[in-house]
């Protein structure tokens, strides 16, 4: 079973993203995540938005950055409000 997916950086999903969050440098990456199980179609757009460094995922030594951690919490606040003034 193929459980990859990707989301163009060109789809609108991406870009009001990009709006919500000041964010725009999104990439393929080459791991796995549990999106691939929940979206076995790839008909939802998708991206991976958290605070870790990728490099340091799954690590004996693994962290994240109390800013980091916080910055992430405003963008997905960002996202929320977005997607709920829009979604109506």
């Amino acid at each position: 079973m193929d459980l990859r997916f990707f989301t163009s950086k060109d789809s609108v999903f991406v870009k009001e993203v990009e709006s919500c969050t000041g964010i725009s440098q999104f990439r393929t990456v080459p791991y796995f995540t549990d999106g691939s199980i929940f979206n076995k179609e790839s008909t939802i757009p998708m991206i991976l938005l958290g605070p870790g460094l990728a490099e340091m995922a799954h690590q004996p030594n693994e962290f994240v950055y109390i800013k980091s951690y916080l910055d992430a919490i405003e963008h997905y606040k960002k996202i929320i409000r977005h997607t709920l003034r829009t979604s109506y």
